[in-house]
């Protein structure tokens, strides 16, 4: 499924047609899904889970769409700003606002790059706002949500489950929405685990542990910790980070596309522009 075809959905009647097919699968999937048992059908309950929780972004961006059209709005723009435009307004902030960042990954933007995707977000730039308290779970269960940050204060003095989720892996962000490379504004804290690709693939177990009064152990077991963002980069690891502020820049809008599953694996189209972005900030 590629997220082109829903940025490219202008016409009601075909923005209707989609939400059915996609509300379709998903009531079919979340009925099999709860017939599946932990561990026997492991590796098909984390697909599932996944497929769900990428149904539910779709059609969210779907309704938006929707809405956006019934006021007159153009959801989505054909073009966005060229390469060595984007790079000309970005670099500069990045450069000044996010040296805490920098240092950390030695300015090598080349080989060290967070990304996270975006579900209707229509700018080829954003500075973009983290809620890093009260925040509502997206995808994980609210009792998991809150067990979880419980711990992680208990642990490290941070509710890392209110935080922004990013990943190194362009394919696994893309699947969220559109793809954004992001860079923490200022000074910030981050949490990883070098188990953890995904939380979606422990969720049933560590629910089982609540349950069961094992919570912390699993926990323990999964070795979370807060220092080594380069190890946690190279490794293509989940990354919680709690920051106020970052600066975004959309992969797919300064090419004038949507970088579904089967662009965003061309690595020449995303090297391109953060080779750029890479010598602009080293300049």
């Amino acid at each position: 499924m590629r997220i082109i075809e829903l940025t490219e959905a202008y016409d009601p009647m075909d923005i209707a047609k989609q939400v059915i097919q996609y509300q379709t699968e998903l009531d079919e999937l979340v009925q099999r899904n709860k017939t599946l048992e932990w561990p026997k059908d492991q590796t098909e309950k984390v697909e599932a889970a996944r497929r769900i929780h990428k149904l539910r972004g779709l059609l969210g961006f779907l309704y938006s769409q929707a809405e956006l059209k019934h006021k007159g709005i153009e959801p989505h723009t054909e073009g966005g700003l060229d390469i060595d435009t984007a790079i000309a307004k970005i670099a500069p902030l990045i450069k000044k606002n996010c040296q805490p960042y920098l240092q950390q990954i030695g300015n090598n933007v080349n080989m060290f790059r967070m990304y996270r995707g975006l579900m209707g977000v229509d700018k080829s730039f954003i500075t973009g706002r983290v809620r890093l308290e009260g925040r509502a779970p997206a995808n994980t269960g609210k009792q998991l949500h809150n067990y979880m940050n419980k711990y992680f204060m208990k642990t490290f003095g941070e509710e890392f489950r209110s935080a922004m989720f990013v990943s190194p892996d362009p394919d696994f962000a893309d699947s969220y929405g559109e793809l954004f490379l992001v860079f923490p504004k200022g000074e910030f804290s981050y949490c990883w685990s070098p188990k953890v690709k995904d939380i979606f693939d422990f969720q049933d177990d560590l629910e089982d542990g609540i349950d069961e009064g094992t919570f912390d152990q699993k926990m323990d077991a999964l070795n979370y910790q807060t220092d080594g963002l380069t190890d946690a980069l190279k490794q293509y690891k989940e990354i919680m980070v709690r920051v106020p502020a970052y600066y975004g820049l959309n992969i797919n809008k300064i090419f004038g596309r949507g970088l579904g599953d089967d662009d965003v694996g061309d690595v020449d189209a995303i090297d391109a522009v953060v080779d750029k972005l890479h010598k602009a900030i080293n300049s």
